[in-house]
């Protein structure tokens, strides 16, 4: 089986208000994005990672990002677009031949844990999609549920947030996302 890594890093970070980007930002001595870059370069399910990153970092990334860190997984540098969405976009794009499942996740949370990604996966796979939910802080309003239009989405615990982590089920003969038809 293979699993594509979409990671998204095509931030500028403006609202954290500094002059470097909060992907580049250094959490315990490495930038973020390599924190969770290590984490999928660990997960023996993902195939192959494709970092977006904004145009102007691209050969920044390649050289001070990737090949300083000896992310081996990484089989392209993407350019990303104006919103998170066309950034995705553009890395289903240039995928180089079939895939079965594709993981999206944001660069800038490096917590994401080997476990929770073979899971998401997995369940990709019984369900058509699936996201990571984690245990929400204050702040939250409660739900009984999150509507769905789908019957693949289970109802959320009162005080979930999803996170910007999901996996699709890709058609090896569309070359598109099941859910996408």
């Amino acid at each position: 089986m293979k699993t594509i890594a979409v990671i998204a890093a095509g931030g500028f970070g403006k609202r954290l208000g500094t002059d470097i980007s909060k992907q580049y930002l250094s959490l315990s001595g490495l930038p973020v994005v390599v924190r969770t870059l290590r984490v999928f370069e660990n997960a023996a399910a993902v195939s192959e990672i494709m970092l977006v990153v904004p145009q102007s970092d691209m050969e920044f990334v390649r050289e001070k990002i990737v090949d300083k860190y000896g992310v081996r997984k990484v089989r392209a540098v993407v350019a990303g677009g104006a919103e998170r969405q066309d950034s995705v976009g553009n890395a289903l794009a240039a995928l180089d031949g079939p895939c079965d499942v594709v993981v999206v996740h944001d660069a800038v949370r490096p917590f994401v844990s080997v476990r929770m990604i073979d899971k998401v996966i997995e369940e990709a796979l019984i369900t058509g999609a699936a996201s990571i939910g984690v245990a929400a802080k204050a702040g939250v309003a409660p739900s009984r549920w999150v509507p769905a239009s789908s019957s693949f989405c289970r109802p959320f615990h009162a005080r979930t947030r999803a996170s910007a982590f999901e996996a699709l089920p890709i058609d090896r003969k569309q070359g598109s996302p099941c859910c996408c038809r």
